[in-house]
Parts: C-alpha cells; sequence; structure tokens
C-alpha cells in the first residue's frame, strides 16, 4: 500500500471504533500523534 491508502484505512477503521476504543487510543497515542 501506498502512505495514503494506508492511512486512509487507519482513518476507516479509527471511525468504525466504538467511543469508549476512541478514548483509549487517543490517550495512548496523544503524545506520539
Amino acid at each position: 500500500l501506498k502512505d495514503g491508502e494506508r492511512w486512509e484505512l487507519l482513518q476507516r477503521a479509527y471511525n468504525n471504533m466504538d467511543d469508549d476504543i476512541k478514548k483509549e487510543f487517543d490517550d495512548r497515542f496523544a503524545a506520539v500523534l
């Protein structure tokens, strides 16, 4: 996959996550992103 395609898949997966999972994800990766 090209970087753009990988990012698009990541965004799509993220958007399909439940809100509590998003919060966990945000808390864990906030420092990195």
